[in-house]
């Protein structure tokens, strides 16, 4: 029984870890030797690929000559859900309330003088914030002169 408290107390301590590192939102900024429409080119590219999952996807849900917004969804587990009713019914249930996830991402492209263009990417949580920040660091390396 003391184990059982003790893996219970461990996955409580991981969960709220867990969702407290996600729940982390900011804004990244990067200047770049592009032009604005090469940069949201870019990001209209560059933030969907790879992301072909039944679970999760990041779509593009507009844009404009200065921005792009990209909202990343995650559908809940039916197999997890199943599972954790088995363990104990309240984490099923808290499990199907709020395992479903829905982020947004924006691109922002400010043009600065001459060729320098920065950019600012806003995340909504911490997972599309990791992705913010991986988009910028491929759009500075892939800079034809580098970042400022």
């Amino acid at each position: 029984m003391g184990t059982l408290v003790t893996l219970l107390v461990l996955g409580a301590i991981g969960a709220c870890i867990y969702f407290v590192l996600d729940a982390q939102s900011g804004t990244d900024t990067a200047t770049v030797q592009r032009s604005p429409s090469e940069v949201i080119a870019f990001a209209i590219a560059e933030i969907p690929r790879g992301t072909a999952s039944l679970r999760s996807s990041w779509m593009p849900t507009g844009h404009t000559d200065r921005s792009a917004t990209f909202l990343y969804k995650r559908r809940r587990s039916l197999l997890l859900a199943i599972v954790l009713f088995f363990c104990f019914i309240i984490p099923a249930v808290l499990y199907l309330v709020f395992g479903g996830k829905s982020q947004t991402l924006t691109v922002n492209v400010m043009p600065g003088e001459s060729t320098a263009t920065t950019v600012q990417v806003a995340a909504s949580g911490g997972l599309t914030r990791r992705r913010g920040r991986r988009f910028l660091a491929a759009l500075t390396a892939a800079s034809p002169a580098g970042a400022m």
